[in-house]
């Protein structure tokens, strides 16, 4: 087992420095022609180079006032916002993903030396290697409430079931990354902007840009405004924020790195965030000693800042969008206005530090907030401008779940008398609020946070106050800008984020629902395909050598679709129609465009399957195929290979037969678990939707094949 984990770490790690290679298939002779090499199409949607966030934090002004000895030296000030907290050149955090027992030891070497840290977690149910580890129906909530009870460490999100978040649905992705802020949010009480990408991926070879697009969106309308790794923009540019990503699990140069960042002027004006990575179960205890030493470095040094990746996150989010205006001098004073995104956009309570230069400022203050000096030492002219006193940060945080769409409302522990439920009703979102207590709540924002059908994605309404005995409604009719039934397939998840103020100070309820999708689509292949492997070579089974036996007649139809193959004479494997609903590991919420291959995203099987099916066209078209070349190895339409070539598609019924083989260079990649296809027109490279997949169709016969492929 450690051998395997030490393996994945060392390919998460070589992935992170470098982009897979793409190997090119063998070419054979046959008797038939040769079939052209395995090409991709070009894709279908254009490259896209720049995604800035769609929606924009609210900001608010607050008045600065300034006093120094003189008129003089209040002329000579220099008044800025320093780029890291108390103008740090450098910040380091570090980042333990999965729910494992793994994190408690690792907590408690950070605490020995002040580091701060971000555990990364999945939904409370799960936890890493669960099946095999025996922590099947266990809840990690109090683990993770122990994990940051003292040492200022934090939690971000990691997806509820650690999945490819490119290849599960649409519906799901939102609700992998928003529900998982929500819940742990109101588990713990504690407020989430960072996002550790399960297995560090963000997009799928097949579709590119596109599917990047997509998890940076998802991410923004999750409340996510960060990522654990620098690599999420290197493709797209997008507005999430990025950690550098140290050599992960003992890998690498951990101090080389370290005194690079600290000598790179680029690094501290772009990135400057060091982030210790990535599994606790991953170091073995030499390693370990060696991280201890970097831990004991680490805190002798006065000019790095210790923080977890939320209070990262935050403060540069605040830079980003903050700004100093109005500046006006009356004698030896100064005032000057600073312009920041409102508290609950931040989500985290972290001032920004003002840098005053070029002379000292005797007071710096503000009628509306608290400002203090900085309290690193050895340094001057730092102030910490924290939110004005009137935004008030919630002290417990709830969690509201209507999966059934029903029509009761509900109240948490948390928050007793305060009844909210969300409900979707004829295309719209209704959020309802009951007061029940003898106070009242004030100044109420529902922020509504919702999958990708529909935009915008994050839309935010008001209520002045809620009295109580007394219910009050908000009514929202999402736009949907998509039919497509791969944007809304599954269950929708619709979320509203319910800040408030009240008697007791700032509160927050997060209040969801699920929606029933439309009836099945078969213009799709998930649920639509039979599926026979893996086919190991012990069974004599070699990819190359069963396509040229086909191609040359050597097999028949017939012994291919035969109900059950006898492997080696006496192994019996049978052709299978995977379910949506098939295992934990969301295999129920796999994107439309794949095939369910096993239920595990890591299973190393690097072994060939078949894929069968039939599709029906209602007359002849040209059409070309949208696969990953890497996995896809021959692809046989009514008999005939085809590869990647545009072919005519004859009206009426057409047998699909894939060879699909994963490959042990694809260890740790979603296509172990899945294979995705698409069925293209080669003009417009748009998908055909007027096609269906066909299961039924297929020509199984009731015998079997006994076999060894010599």
């Amino acid at each position: 087992m450690n051998k395997i984990r030490t393996s994945l770490s060392l390919i998460l790690f070589l992935l992170l420095i470098a982009a897979c290679a793409t190997e090119k298939p063998v070419q054979e002779t046959s008797q038939r022609s040769t079939p052209p090499p395995m090409k991709i199409p070009a894709i279908e949607n254009p490259r896209i180079s720049r995604l800035p966030f769609e929606w924009k934090p609210d900001l608010y002004e607050q008045v600065l006032e300034l006093e120094f000895a003189s008129e003089k030296e209040a002329e000579a000030a220099v008044i800025e916002i320093a780029p890291l907290y108390e103008d740090y050149r450098l910040a380091t955090s570090a980042r333990w993903d999965d729910n494992c027992e793994e994190n408690v030891p690792m907590r408690d070497l950070m605490n020995k030396y002040s580091i701060k840290g971000t555990f990364y977690v999945n939904g409370t149910d799960y936890f890493h290697n669960m099946e095999t580890a025996g922590f099947e129906g266990k809840d990690y909530t109090a683990i993770a409430r122990d994990l940051t009870s003292e040492g200022g460490h934090t939690v971000g999100t990691h997806a509820l079931s650690h999945p490819y978040i490119t290849y599960v649905n649409k519906n799901r992705m939102f609700e992998e990354i928003a529900r998982c802020r929500a819940q742990w949010e109101a588990a713990l009480d504690m407020p989430v902007n960072s996002h550790a990408l399960s297995f560090t991926r963000y997009r799928n070879p097949v579709e590119g840009d596109v599917s990047h697009v997509n998890t940076a969106r998802i991410m923004e309308r999750s409340g996510i405004y960060h990522t654990a790794t620098n690599i999420f923009n290197t493709e797209v540019k997008t507005d999430i924020l990025e950690s550098i990503l140290l050599p992960p699990d003992g890998f690498g140069d951990l101090k080389g790195a370290i005194d690079w960042a600290l000598n790179d002027p680029m690094v501290q004006k772009n990135t400057p965030n060091l982030s210790f990575s990535m599994h606790s179960w991953g170091w073995d205890d030499r390693e370990k000693v060696l991280l201890e030493e970097m831990f004991r470095d680490l805190a002798a040094r006065d000019d790095i800042w210790k923080a977890s990746h939320n209070e990262y996150a935050a403060y540069r989010f605040q830079l980003r969008y903050a700004e100093l205006s109005k500046d006006t001098r009356d004698g030896s004073s100064r005032q000057i206005v600073l312009k920041r995104p409102e508290l609950i956009d931040v989500n985290h309570t972290i001032p920004l530090t003002i840098k005053v230069t070029g002379a000292e400022a005797l007071t710096v203050k503000s009628a509306d907030a608290n400002i203090r000096q900085a309290e690193r030492s050895g340094t001057t002219g730092l102030y910490n401008v924290f939110h004005n006193s009137d935004r008030r940060f919630p002290d417990k945080i709830a969690y509201i779940g209507n999966p059934e769409n029903g029509t009761e409302a509900a109240e948490d522990s948390d928050y007793p008398g305060l009844l909210l439920l969300l409900r979707s009703e004829e295309n719209q979102l209704i959020l309802q609020i009951t007061n029940s207590t003898d106070f009242g709540i004030e100044n109420i924002q529902a922020t509504f946070r919702l999958p990708l059908a529909y935009a915008p994605g994050v839309i935010r309404k008001t209520l002045p106050s809620v009295a109580p005995g007394e219910t009050e409604q908000i009514i929202l009719k999402p736009q949907q800008v998509s039919d497509d039934f791969r944007d809304l397939a599954g269950k929708a998840y619709f979320l509203a984020q319910v800040d408030f103020q009240s008697v007791d100070g700032g509160g927050r309820i997060y209040a969801s629902c699920h929606t029933e999708t439309s009836p099945d689509d078969r213009s799709f292949p998930l649920g639509n395909v039979l599926t026979i492997g893996p086919l190991k070579p012990e069974y004599g089974f070699y990819t190359r050598n069963f396509a040229r036996a086909y191609r040359k007649g050597e097999i028949s139809e017939e012994q291919i679709y035969s109900a059950e193959w006898l492997l080696d004479g006496m192994t019996p494997m049978q052709w299978t129609r995977i379910p949506r609903e098939v295992s934990f590991y969301s295999k129920p919420y796999f994107d439309l465009e794949v095939v369910h291959l096993s239920d595990n995203w890591v299973a190393n099987i690097p072994y060939p399957f078949l894929l069968a099916t039939t599709v029906r066209t209602k007359e002849d078209r040209t059409v070309s195929f949208w696969c990953d070349p890497e996995t896809v190895k021959h692809i046989f339409l009514n008999g005939e290979e085809v590869a990647f070539r545009d072919i005519t598609l004859p009206a009426g019924d057409n047998q699909l037969l894939i060879v699909y083989e994963n490959g042990q260079q694809n260890f740790g990649r979603a296509s172990a678990a899945a294979a995705f296809f698409r069925i293209i027109d080669p003009v417009s490279k748009k998908r055909i939707r007027d096609l269906e997949y066909i299961a039924d169709a297929v020509p199984l016969r009731e015998n079997s094949w006994s076999t060894n492929f010599q």
